[in-house]
């Protein structure tokens, strides 16, 4: 990344720190305190050396303290306590400053969970469409962390910084010839970096990427386990994992094996000043320029100004890690939903149901168009049944009444008005969404029912379930309406789910339903009972039902065939079969189908 880049994605970072400014304001003061002990505590070893075992006079500061006649052996007590002392309150206050940024990084992730996860949820389905779910839950779960890692490397190194400075600012003033020499050694801290960063940067994204294909595999295999296990397919998805995570782990070695070998180079770097100073300092000694303990005072100094270099210096090679981390978030975060409110969007009351398409063409990105100038019209309680064959754009059509995605061309409105001008939320309360596959969350029969209502009341919620034909089947359940139904539902069977989902519908009681064949895969039972349940929820209220099983359009008041993305017939079932059309054909054949 470039500094360009470092620096804008830096000050990207403002917004989610400023909020946490006090807490920030108290670390940062707390951290001059650290500092300024931190200079002071060479100081009770020079005194230990050259006054306490040697005849050295103290310090004209210090004099006035402690007189020179004075028993050694009280002057030592004082001297090692004022060392644990000092050493008391560092530990301290780094006590504090620990717990002020544990709590102050923990808050800033979860603010930032919270905002990626709310932005995901607003996401529109063709967000998902070209994206793996393994990578976005590493995101989420992973790489927002990366923000946590980063404040964890940089505001330490607050401490180190002031520290430096004011070190250095010490040494000069004891010895300035030394301090050259340690000065000396500073550049060779920065030289490699520029080499190291270009190769760095490379390799980050490169583990990065690699570790979301990993978490994308587990994800997909966890969530297709029931196919993987009834095709015996466990030793390949065990290969396929081993094979991009031995992809991962090589990139990940070669990661640390560059940021250990500038880290190496460091430590090389400051064991070469130390020698120098060291080697200077004697000499001083021989030549009587510069006391033991001197030379002591500023060895403790250079080791602490040497440490916080190459702490600044190591951890700018981490950096690149938890930055490279940090981008991933704002790559999604920058992608804007392309279903949200407009200015001004107005909120809809209770929609009285009618729905209009008017010359809608739509097509997901990099592939041809689904749906080509679609005009239809349904008024407020009609039932319409929605044929035609695989691919021929059934679904997608009635995604964009909810807004789920958004026409091309054309427009589609809800009792006159368009739904682009309305704000998304009022929109979706006045749909009910019935799926081919019905979705069931972790948690209660009770919870499920009530996920579009959470305030219903129970005497409503078990209306509902009578309504869905659900209530026998939940009654015997070993804790009725708190019984859990596992992950998606798998301890239920197909229809027990779709009633499910049916009673949840009914609870919602929106005056739109969509209805995206909800007994394919039902037996004939069960199939009943969903139809007369069925039959009670589309009462009074504008229904689109799709449907491949063309039995379960008994009772529409009219059906609409598409073909390619086109409506090419629509009327009613006798209307249709009179014409001896499309409809006609996909009908004979389900009916020649079942006799054999």
């Amino acid at each position: 990344m470039s500094p360009r880049g470092r620096a804008s994605l830096y000050s990207r970072l403002v917004p989610y720190l400023w909020p946490h400014r006090a807490q920030i304001a108290l670390y940062l003061c707390l951290t001059l305190v650290i500092a300024g002990a931190e200079l002071l505590s060479p100081w009770p070893m020079k005194l230990l050396v050259d006054s306490v075992v040697g005849n050295e006079p103290l310090p004209g500061s210090l004099r006035s303290l402690w007189s020179p006649g004075a028993d050694k052996l009280g002057l030592l007590v004082a001297v090692v306590a004022g060392g644990l002392a000092l050493k008391l309150l560092v530990s301290v206050v780094r006590i504090g400053t620990s717990f002020i940024s544990v709590r102050m990084r923990q808050r800033v992730v979860l603010d930032l969970k919270c905002l990626l996860f709310d932005h995901l949820q607003k996401q529109s389905l063709s967000f998902y469409d070209t994206r793996r779910l393994g990578d976005i839950v590493a995101r989420v779960n992973n790489d927002v962390w990366g923000i946590d890692e980063w404040m964890l490397t940089v505001m330490p190194l607050l401490v180190a910084t002031a520290t430096l400075l004011g070190m250095f600012s010490v040494m000069l003033h004891l010895n300035w010839q030394l301090s050259l020499v340690a000065l000396f050694a500073v550049p060779f801290f920065y030289l490699p970096y520029g080499w190291y960063s270009r190769r760095l940067d490379r390799e980050v994204e490169a583990v990065q990427r690699l570790e979301g294909e990993s978490m994308s595999i587990v994800q997909e295999v966890l969530s297709a386990l029931r196919v993987v296990k009834s095709f015996t397919r466990e030793d390949h998805e065990r290969a396929r994992f081993l094979q991009q995570g031995e992809s991962a782990a090589g990139a990940r070695i070669r990661l640390t094996h560059q940021q250990v070998s500038y880290s190496m180079a460091a430590s090389f770097i400051t064991a070469a000043g130390t020698a120098l100073v060291l080697g200077a300092g004697a000499l001083q000694i021989l030549k009587q320029r510069l006391t033991l303990g001197e030379l002591l005072v500023v060895l403790a100094y250079l080791g602490a100004v040497y440490g916080p270099l190459e702490s600044i210096s190591s951890a700018a090679t981490y950096t690149h890690a938890y930055l490279a981390k940090v981008r991933r978030i704002f790559e999604v975060l920058d992608v804007p939903p392309e279903a949200h409110d407009v200015p001004g969007a107005g909120v809809m009351g209770r929609a009285r149901g009618r729905v209009v398409c008017e010359g809608v063409s739509f097509a997901y990105p990099g592939r041809p168009p689904v749906l080509h100038d679609v005009t239809l019209a349904a008024e407020p309680g009609e039932m319409i049944g929605i044929v035609g064959p695989t691919g021929a754009g059934k679904s997608t059509l009635v995604s964009l009444i909810p807004r789920f995605y958004d026409p091309l061309h054309g427009r589609v409105l809800v009792d006159g008005r368009d739904v682009r001008e309305v704000q998304l939320k009022s929109l979706r309360q006045q749909v009910s969404l019935v799926l081919q596959d019905p979705i069931l969350f972790w948690g209660t029969v009770r919870e499920n029912i009530n996920y579009g209502w959470p305030q219903a009341s129970f005497e409503a919620i078990v209306e509902a379930a009578r309504q869905a034909n659900a209530h026998d089947f939940i009654a015997r359940l070993p804790e009725g309406y708190d019984c859990h139904v596992g992950e998606r539902g798998v301890t239920l069977s197909g229809g027990e789910k779709q009633r499910l989902s049916i009673a949840r519908a009914f609870l919602k009681d929106a005056p739109i339903v969509i209805l995206d064949e909800p007994s394919s895969a039902l037996d004939a039972r069960s199939e009943a009972l969903l139809l007369q349940a069925v039959d009670r929820l589309v009462e009074n209220r504008t229904t689109f039902i799709i449907a491949h099983r063309l039995s379960t359009l008994r009772g529409v008041d009219r059906i609409l065939v598409l073909d390619q993305g086109r409506i090419v017939e629509e009327g009613t079932h006798a209307v249709l079969m009179e014409r001896g059309g499309l409809y006609s054909g996909l009908y004979r054949q389900q009916v020649e189908y079942a006799r054999t």
